[in-house]
């Protein structure tokens, strides 16, 4: 590697992780304008009873201001934003525009900050990797590495985001490259690595769920289950990639009907997610967070992971579970479909640990399991989940390991996902990312 192209990926590591940071904040921002401010402000005056109110009308400003973004100023940063960097890299020769990672931020931070239901993980890949392009395009570096400063950026940006510096070098590989080499790892590590300091050194070094049980396969009985559960989480994902994508054809076909203008599909997505925020309000009141669907936070996942969401009788446990994964399976279609800008990740793995806690409470039912044990199947289900929906084993066990801080987990992961990935690629050969490419016409060729 020459110094000065390392130079150029410490750069774009360091750029990455603060655009990470960035966007975090701007997130928390918006939040604050559209929910938290508005609650100070209804609380103890005689309009508390239109303290529901921020919950309808947050996410349709926000999808109206996205809108005009995606359909006025750059189309690009429309939708969950991977597919758009693996064209890049794969059709465009690792050339984006230089505005999009400016509005990205922006575009995403109104729709995940006014309560859409979407991750942060599609957006900082597109903020990062835009920022790598820039630097690449500015320097004049060949077209091999500038693709290489892209998939950098792409990587700094997801360790900072996620304190996942391993995870991201193979999500990259992965996902967004399909291939491995020790050209690309070398310099995927550093971009990640020096993202993640940056995370160390303004943000903080906690892991994303930092209350899971230090568990692993300390039971060999459990290994046939974790069999079952990879075929049951092989093809729901694969099930869960046809319903994503023909929900989009079936709101394109409505708007097109409606002759509803582009700048304000969005909107009317974030109208019916905020029927939804709504509901879960007024029937939960000041506990509305710890039943969010939204994608700003993990709490219903975290309320699982350290058992609090566990502890009611199994019937009810089983309710309260299908009914956030339900809500959060259509807020989620209606978020990313209907055009606002975010990722597919959080919602993926949101997903998979509701199904994964069903998958183990179905079992409570036939075998004694403890509350550590639920919640391991949670965390395999999670994993296995996207692993079937994203293709990506290796970034499915060590992003996974990475996440919840357990490398215990690495055998059980292992088994349930790869069973996972092989049922799923039997009903549905395309992952959640190249499907979106695919019907738009684009060929990927190899790196």
């Amino acid at each position: 590697m020459q110094i000065k192209f390392a130079f150029f990926i410490i750069l774009v590591g360091i750029v990455g992780g603060i655009g990470a940071w960035i966007f975090r904040l701007f997130i928390i921002f918006i939040f604050n304008i559209f929910y938290l401010e508005p609650q100070k402000l209804f609380n103890g005056t005689n309009i508390e009873f239109l303290s529901w109110l921020p919950f309808l009308t947050a996410p349709i400003i926000g999808g109206l201001i996205v809108g005009l973004l995606t359909s006025k100023i750059s189309k690009e940063v429309k939708g969950h934003g991977v597919p758009e960097i693996i064209e890049a890299i794969h059709v465009n020769e690792g050339k984006m525009k230089m505005r999009i990672p400016f509005i990205k931020i922006i575009a995403s931070g109104f729709t995940i900050g006014t309560g859409g239901s979407a991750g942060r993980e599609g957006p900082i890949v597109q903020i990062g990797a835009g920022f790598g392009s820039i630097v690449g395009q500015k320097v004049n570096l060949e077209s091999k590495n500038l693709k290489i400063l892209v998939s950098v950026g792409a990587a700094a940006g997801i360790s900072a985001t996620f304190n996942s510096p391993i995870g991201s070098v193979f999500f990259v590989c992965e996902v967004i490259l399909g291939i491995y080499s020790i050209s690309l790892i070398v310099p995927l590590l550093v971009g990640s690595s020096t993202g993640l300091i940056i995370r160390y050194l303004i943000i903080d070094t906690n892991v994303i769920f930092n209350n899971v049980p230090m568990v692993g396969l300390n039971n060999f009985l459990f290994i046939p289950i974790f069999i079952l559960l990879g075929i049951f989480m092989g093809i729901i994902s694969a099930y869960w990639i046809k319903i994503f994508y023909k929900s989009e054809d079936k709101l394109d076909y409505v708007f097109e009907k409606t002759k509803i203008p582009g700048f304000l599909q969005p909107a009317i997505g974030g109208l019916f997610v905020g029927i939804i925020l709504m509901i879960i309000y007024l029937i939960t009141n000041d506990k509305w967070n710890d039943y969010s669907v939204m994608g700003i936070n993990y709490t219903p996942m975290e309320a699982i992971f350290s058992g609090s969401l566990l502890q009611a009788p199994i019937l009810i446990v089983l309710l309260i579970i299908s009914i956030l994964l339900i809500l959060k399976i259509v807020s989620t279609i209606f978020t990313i479909m209907s055009g606002g800008s975010g990722g597919v990740f959080a919602p993926t793995i949101f997903i998979g640990l509701m199904l994964g806690v069903i998958f183990a409470l179905i079992f409570q039912f036939f075998f004694f399991l403890s509350e550590t044990e639920v919640i391991l199947f949670s965390v395999v289900g999670m994993a296995s989940f996207f692993a079937g929906t994203a293709r990506a084993p290796l970034t499915a066990i060590i992003m996974t390991a990475e996440l919840v801080g357990n490398y215990l987990l690495v055998v059980p992961l292992a088994i349930s996902v790869i069973i996972s990935i092989i049922i799923s690629i039997k009903l549905q050969s395309e992952n959640i990312y190249i499907r979106k490419l695919t019907k738009r016409g684009s060929k990927i060729t190899a790196f």
